[in-house]
């Protein structure tokens, strides 16, 4: 199926090619309208009948055969994808044992199946695990007039001191320095 789908295509493209070459033939300016303007082979091939029919009817021929072909692949293809299940009139044949055609009792309808019950899950504890440790950010005080740091449990310190965090205060050049 695919490769008449590409044979049809490949002589639908010779067609074109042919009608394309015919243009250029008669005038650069129909070759580019014919090559880039939709629809314009067929006011070509109007105008211009006699160099253009060879084309053009291989073009429309291959047109026929792939609109036929798809209105044929629309009708049978759904029923080969999707058959229709046939319909029986005939009763389902009831499963009988040889006691009950011998007593004359009815047939007795075997149980549906029934898995077993699914074993619980055994409880799963997780062990609650420690929480890591955080780190500590070491505090310091540090003086911008003086460009020093001093210890966080520092009692005297200088009055436009304030709290920083110590990598941060050597990051930016303080100086350490002792409790005053």
């Amino acid at each position: 199926m695919t490769a008449l789908i590409l044979l049809v295509a490949l002589v639908y493209l010779v067609g074109w090619v042919m009608l394309v070459a015919a243009a250029f033939r008669q005038s650069t300016l129909w070759g580019l309208l014919v090559l880039f303007i939709p629809f314009a082979f067929i006011a070509f091939a109007v105008a211009n009948w006699s160099e253009a029919r060879k084309g053009f009817l291989i073009m429309s021929s291959c047109l026929g055969i792939a609109v036929v072909g798809g209105v044929i692949a629309g009708i049978v293809a759904p029923n080969m994808l999707y058959p229709r299940e046939k319909v029986v009139d005939e009763p389902a044949a009831v499963k009988t044992d040889s006691a009950a055609l011998v007593f004359n009792t009815p047939a007795t309808p075997e149980p549906a199946y029934i898995p077993p019950p699914a074993a619980p899950k055994p409880a799963t504890t997780v062990a609650a695990e420690p929480e890591p440790a955080q780190p500590v950010i070491k505090k310091v005080y540090v003086d911008n007039a003086s460009h020093k740091f001093f210890p966080e449990d520092c009692q005297n310190l200088p009055p436009n001191a304030y709290k920083m965090a110590r990598s941060l205060a050597i990051g930016q050049g303080y100086k350490p320095a002792g409790c005053p």
